[in-house]
């Protein structure tokens, strides 16, 4: 089930939560609230590094002339480290974008979570975010998780539409813990990122129905040059080819400017009466542009029997 807001004034945002606050997308998600929706009172900087987001506060407050944000130190990857970030907030926030995370190559399982890592940073730890932050009655209309055109497939970047056999439970569950893939290496391999964003769509669309009074959806920036993501790519001759096409990409048009990636994000936020509860949000063609509703280019996206699957499979993960 999906549905549309009415975009009175009490559905209005004034307060956000942004995780990877310090750069790339979530920091210009932060500039654009505080420079373009003047209903925007707060914004709540979740930071790792607490050194790095402090530098990004004073950043942003010398580039907007606002007094607006608020470091909270948080670390995805620590489920104990979130709760007691949730614990510590000052004011119920209106809205949250899960937007920390990205490609990773690293050892599978190395985690608090025992999932393969691409899991932990994009998903799980969200996932511990957004329950407690209902549970504590601290989130109070939106969550926006950020998605990636790869859970639909990227040609472009050699990445086939991920698909299940069956999105049973199971199955689901060993996606996460990376027994799904055989003897692929699954740290080196971008269809798990794309099985991640997959996934998180699936348990965003599950969470909406189980929670009709809150607006949650996906909606990726599209691919976006100037983000921390290719940062995690390794090793530095790929990293650098990726920087080099996105770059070359943004200039042609075929791919977004971080302003053009982040605006989405910050429409997504705002806009109460464009977009669908339980929806999930990417370029309509290509990797930029106009977006559209990513269900009819990937069927699993719109099975609830699988997207419930997907809620309980990764909760199996949560401690």
């Amino acid at each position: 089930m999906a549905f549309l807001f009415s975009g009175k004034d009490d559905e209005l945002v004034r307060s956000v939560l942004i995780t990877g606050a310090n750069a790339g997308l979530g920091k210009e998600v932060a500039r654009q609230l505080a420079v373009k929706d003047e209903t925007v009172t707060k914004v709540f900087l979740a930071c790792r590094n607490e050194t790095k987001a402090v530098a990004a506060q004073r950043e942003l407050e010398r580039e907007t002339s606002k007094q607006i944000f608020e470091v909270v130190i948080m670390d995805m990857s620590n489920p104990d480290s979130i709760r007691a970030a949730v614990s510590s907030l000052s004011e119920p926030i209106d809205a949250l974008l899960m937007n920390a995370g990205g490609p990773l190559e690293s050892t599978p399982n190395n985690n608090y979570f025992g999932a393969l890592e691409t899991f932990a940073a994009n998903v799980l730890g969200h996932m511990v975010l957004m329950d407690e932050l209902m549970a504590s009655r601290k989130l109070k209309k939106t969550a926006v998780f950020v998605g990636s055109e790869a859970a639909r497939g990227a040609p472009m970047f050699q990445v086939k539409c991920p698909t299940y056999e069956t999105g049973s439970v199971d199955e689901l569950k060993s996606v996460v813990d990376g027994t799904f893939f055989g003897t692929i290496k699954p740290s080196m391999n971008m269809q798990t990122y794309a099985q991640t964003k997959l996934m998180g769509a699936l348990w965003m669309s599950s969470a909406a129905r189980k929670h009709p009074n809150m607006r949650l959806l996906t909606m990726s920036p599209g691919a976006t040059a100037g983000t921390e993501a290719v940062n995690n790519i390794t090793p530095p001759v790929k990293k650098f080819m990726f920087k080099t096409i996105l770059t070359m990409m943004a200039a042609l048009g075929r791919f977004n400017k971080l302003e053009a990636g982040a605006a989405r994000l910050v429409d997504a936020l705002i806009n109460t009466e464009a977009y669908q509860s339980g929806a999930f949000y990417a370029s309509a063609s290509g990797m930029a542009g106009e977006v559209g509703d990513q269900s009819p280019m990937n069927p699993w996206l719109s099975r609830e029997d699988v997207q419930d699957n997907a809620y309980e499979a990764l909760h199996c993960f949560i401690k």
